[in-house]
């Protein structure tokens, strides 16, 4: 009697193992596939890399940009355009706004610093109203104000050039 209840021992250990092997099988693979489900790739994966090159062209681009005209040369052609016109142009001191050429940076791209001078525009409304459009044409320059009294107008504005 002793040799069927070792058997049968036996055969209920085997049993209660591989139903323990099963149970434990079954909940890693879930555990694993909930993983996994977790870690799904961007559509876009592929392409990733591409967007990073054509992103960092597009940055150099706009840094080397085009070149300024040289600053002197923007300010003659604002003062002949400034007569034509019939409108007073007053330019700020210019070693307030003299700079050096040093090269400035922005992560590993290297970039031009540019120079700047300020002045204002005296004259009739309409006369400098004119000038500032045709000048925008001509020369890098951005008017920071515009003020209006009667007839007669006055605007602050910045040159850029190198």
């Amino acid at each position: 009697m002793s040799k069927t209840v070792a058997s049968i021992n036996f055969a209920e250990e085997v049993k209660s193992s591989f139903l323990l092997i099963v149970v434990v099988s079954l909940v890693l693979g879930y555990l694993i596939f909930n993983e996994q489900k977790k870690r799904r790739i961007p559509s876009d994966y592929d392409t990733i890399e591409q967007n990073i090159v054509k992103t960092k062209q597009k940055i150099k681009e706009l840094i080397e940009g085009e070149e300024l005209p040289d600053l002197t040369r923007s300010l003659q052609e604002i003062q002949v355009l400034a007569e034509g016109f019939g409108v007073a142009v007053k330019l700020g001191d210019y070693k307030q706004f003299r700079k050096s050429h040093q090269k400035g940076r922005i992560g590993d791209l290297e970039y031009a610093k540019s120079l700047r001078w300020t002045g204002e525009i005296n004259g009739a409304t309409r006369d400098v109203l004119v000038f500032a459009k045709m000048s925008q044409q001509l020369v890098p320059i951005e008017f920071d104000s515009l003020k209006i009294s009667g007839h007669s107008a006055q605007a602050t504005f910045t040159i850029v050039g190198s």
